[in-house]
């Protein structure tokens, strides 16, 4: 029974993907984002990020469930229509996984990018990729997102659905140094429900389709 439900699943997650591909199909002919994607395509042809992230994650602790949680590029352009994100910001995004999404945050706002993520096979991709675009404003971090210097962040991009209470609470405790009007994007959930007392106001409610299922985001600002 539990193979037929896991089939399923897969089912479903591929014919979204499917669905959503058709979806950034007119955005290749606004930027040259085929490019991105082509490589993606040669790079994960035989390998499957959800199987290396479970993998990887088999002996951590439980701060990180041992899941791959992934962000389609569909939502990328209504990301920077409501953030907004222009050249001048500098994005950090968040257990970045393969870091395709890194790419096109990058591609299509001109901004710069930190993408932190632990494992390091998709580092390690993500960096050959970097090389073969010739890609300079866009950086890859092989980290615990603890380990992290913030202060450069003007936005976060924290998919934070896949992390435990413990975690989230430990990141907010760092993210106590970040700059005022620094602004974190968050999914399922706002920051202040776990603080004592706000530390961030929220700007912007919108939803956004993932493989799991319609999530709302919380753009939120540092006040305090």
């Amino acid at each position: 029974m539990d193979t037929i439900k896991l089939l399923f699943i897969n089912l479903k997650i591929s014919f979204l993907r499917i669905i959503q591909q058709i979806k950034i199909i007119p955005l290749y002919f606004q930027e040259p984002l085929w490019r991105i994607d082509l490589l993606y395509l040669k790079h994960y042809a035989t390998t499957n990020p959800y199987k290396v992230c479970k993998k990887f994650f088999h002996n951590e602790d439980s701060s990180v469930q041992h899941s791959y949680g992934e962000t389609w590029p569909s939502v990328v352009p209504k990301f920077i229509q409501y953030l907004p994100i222009t050249s001048k910001d500098v994005l950090f995004d968040l257990g970045s996984g393969t870091g395709r999404i890194s790419f096109w945050f990058q591609q299509i706002s001109g901004c710069q990018v930190v993408a932190v993520e632990k494992v390091p096979l998709f580092i390690k991709k993500a960096n050959s990729i970097k090389k073969q675009l010739g890609k300079s404003k866009i950086r890859f971090l092989e980290k615990d997102l603890l380990e992290v210097d913030y202060n450069p962040a003007t936005i976060i991009y924290f998919y934070g659905t896949s992390f435990s209470d413990s975690m989230i609470l430990s990141l907010l405790k760092k993210w106590k140094t970040l700059k005022l009007g620094t602004r974190v994007l968050t999914t399922s959930f706002h920051l202040n429900e776990y603080l004592d007392s706000p530390e961030y106001k929220v700007t912007q409610t919108f939803q956004v389709s993932y493989p799991w299922g319609l999530c709302e985001l919380f753009l939120q600002e540092k006040i305090k």
